[in-house]
């Protein structure tokens, strides 16, 4: 876990960079995770009788205007619906996998896995590192007040900040380094590894824990929740990374 001087530090980055003198314009404009034709189509199908029609035209109109931040938030609006009636399955972990995730590389079996393992009434679960940005958005949509998605964007973001947070620019710890398919996150990460810093133990409730600290300051000063603060760190990936190159 993560020491009290460290997340004080990361809010306070996050205020200071982020929140403090900016628009909710600002705030949104950097948040681009487009939403397909072919998703929203699929989408329909999966709610429909389960979310008004009000609430899906309103998500039809933030993806039509091109409203990404807006689209998406509405879209977890759209599940807290639907699973207010329903619970996750197979269908629904597809979709949000791979019509809104993009991670085609999960097969049925292997989200059926996830869906036993989380879903079940079994709450004694881990969280390993292989498959969390896959399993981690199907908890993320399902219990939007409990969890966040990780995924690398998300990672290399904190652990940019904490590298300029940190007096030395070398923590004693750094999140997991996961694979992806971003240039300017990947070679960042290349350079993270050449430090040899230690991952942090249980990292993914470090992660929940962060994330709740910084929405608890964020929402009583600067009206941000959790899913802003995910939203937040994924969208400004690349250039927290940039910005933390420079301090290595």
């Amino acid at each position: 876990m993560l020491d009290h001087v460290t997340v004080t530090k990361f809010v306070s980055f996050l205020k200071k960079n982020f929140v403090v003198d900016k628009s909710p314009s600002e705030l949104k404009a950097s948040y681009r995770w487009a939403i397909s034709d072919k998703a929203k189509n699929q989408l329909q199908e999966l709610l429909s009788g389960s979310c008004s029609k009000t609430s899906i035209d309103e998500f039809n109109d933030f993806c039509e205007k091109h409203m990404w931040y807006d689209a998406n938030v509405k879209l977890r609006k759209l599940f807290s619906e639907y699973f207010s009636a329903n619970e996750m399955d197979l269908p629904v972990a597809k979709w949000i996998a791979q019509a809104w995730g993009r991670i085609n590389g999960n097969h049925e079996q292997r989200l059926s896995e996830y869906l036993k393992r989380y879903f079940s009434t079994n709450s004694d679960v881990d969280y390993p590192q292989q498959g969390i940005a896959t399993y981690s958005k199907l908890l993320a949509f399902r219990h939007p007040d409990k969890f966040a998605i990780f995924d690398a964007r998300v990672a290399a973001s904190i652990n940019a900040i904490l590298i300029m947070t940190d007096g030395d620019r070398k923590p004693d710890r750094i999140f997991p380094l996961l694979p992806t398919q971003n240039g300017q996150v990947r070679n960042f990460n290349t350079q993270l590894q050449q430090m040899q810093i230690p991952p942090i133990d249980d990292f993914y409730q470090a992660y929940l824990n962060l994330l709740k600290q910084a929405a608890e300051v964020l929402d009583t000063e600067n009206g941000l929740a959790l899913l802003d603060v995910e939203m937040l760190l994924f969208g400004n990936a690349e250039r927290l990374v940039e910005e933390a190159k420079l301090a290595i």
